[in-house]
């Protein structure tokens, strides 16, 4: 399949219902459901933010994702892997402009390069009282990334056929109030986790629903 029939198919997102039941048990998500309903139930001085997910084709035109290596020396989430994105500011318009913006801002896509296919369920990350708007969308070409080394250490492309193998989930043990073991997705030596991975798996969720569960891309080489 080549990138501008995935597109065709990828856009028919839009028209899916989005359900509790999409992040479950399986991921190890259910204790962030829970504070999202608590966050919804009482006022909570929480942050807002919106993230990207970005779809966009490589060189041999093979749907990919971009995914940002942050540095160690932010005040948030110093050296996780996420979506680009960040905080709402007072002169964004919208939710989807902030998502826009920081994609610009951190990586040099152009907006008007950017096509919005459909919002995805709200996440709120406890530790730094965000709550995350995450945007799903593509472009027609592949980018020529121009990093802001204040908040991008690289750019990590994801491709997105990992999401129809198994084996791209594993399960780590992470040192924090809990200590518990939770599921992520291993991508080389990269490890996804956290608001990130619930986020990365409702993609997956949605996608698998638009192609066959088990359908794998004949060229995907890596």
């Amino acid at each position: 399949m080549d990138y501008s029939s995935f597109i065709k198919s990828l856009v028919k997102i839009k028209d899916l219902d989005l359900s509790d039941e999409i992040i479950d048990n399986k991921m190890n998500f259910s204790s962030r459901i829970k504070e999202l309903i608590k966050l919804n139930n009482k006022k909570v001085n929480y942050r807002k933010s919106s993230v990207l997910i970005l779809v966009y084709p490589s060189k041999d035109q093979i749907p990919k994702i971009a995914l940002l290596q942050r540095p160690q020396n932010l005040e948030f989430h110093p050296g996780q892997i996420c979506f680009p994105g960040g905080k709402y500011q007072t002169t964004d318009r919208t939710n989807l402009h902030v998502a826009l913006r920081e994609t610009n801002e951190e990586i040099g896509i152009p907006i008007n390069k950017i096509k919005f296919v459909k919002k995805l369920s709200k996440i709120y990350i406890p530790p730094s009282k965000f709550k995350v708007h995450p945007f799903l969308a593509y472009m027609n070409e592949t980018p020529n990334f121009i990093i802001d080394k204040d908040e991008v250490d690289f750019v990590i492309e994801f491709p997105v056929s990992l999401l129809f193998y198994d084996n791209s989930k594993k399960k780590i043990r992470i040192k924090n109030d809990s200590d518990e073991i939770i599921n992520c997705y291993k991508y080389g030596d990269k490890i996804i986790w956290g608001a990130t991975a619930m986020i990365l798996y409702e993609f997956e969720f949605l996608i698998k629903k638009i192609f066959n569960k088990n359908y794998i891309w004949c060229n995907e080489n890596n």
